[in-house]
């Protein structure tokens, strides 16, 4: 998305600066990484993520919650799920089908209300007209033949 790329291009700015003022700085190409450098470990990618949660007074989840958090919204506005599924960079879609899209209430009601539309169009098209034999009180006999 755009915003992100912007958001990239700024973080990209204040690390290259760093990157000068730095006495020592291992360049391994990352684009997350601590002030000399070098990957960021995960227990404090985690540490930081439970200050981020404490300061917006949510409740504390994991960061690979977000994976799930994003591809349930791209789910929930329409996105196709082969393309979720590669964005995720899995190899099945059943995989994101099954794990990472959390079905909300109102995609629910939504499935639910659009078969309703496909069925009452379905009942309108295929209901048989009203014959001689057929006065709508149920009760005609039908001729054999």
């Amino acid at each position: 998305p755009e915003m992100v790329i912007v958001v990239l291009r700024e973080h990209k700015a204040r690390q290259d600066a760093a990157k000068e003022a730095a006495p020592v700085w291992h360049d391994d190409g990352l684009v997350f990484t601590t002030s000399t450098g070098r990957g960021i470990q995960p227990r404090n990618v985690n540490r930081w993520w439970d200050r981020v949660c404490a300061d917006a007074g949510v409740h504390r989840t994991r960061v690979h919650d977000l994976r799930h958090t994003s591809a349930t919204l791209l789910f929930r506005a329409g996105v196709d799920l082969n393309e979720i599924r590669a964005l995720l960079r899995h190899t099945r879609i059943a995989t994101t089908a099954d794990i990472y899209i959390d079905v909300l209430e109102d995609v629910r009601r939504g499935t639910a209300a659009s078969m309703d539309t496909i069925l009452g169009r379905l009942a309108s098209s295929t209901r048989p007209a009203v014959t001689e034999c057929d006065d709508g009180r149920g009760d005609a006999e039908v001729p054999e033949g």
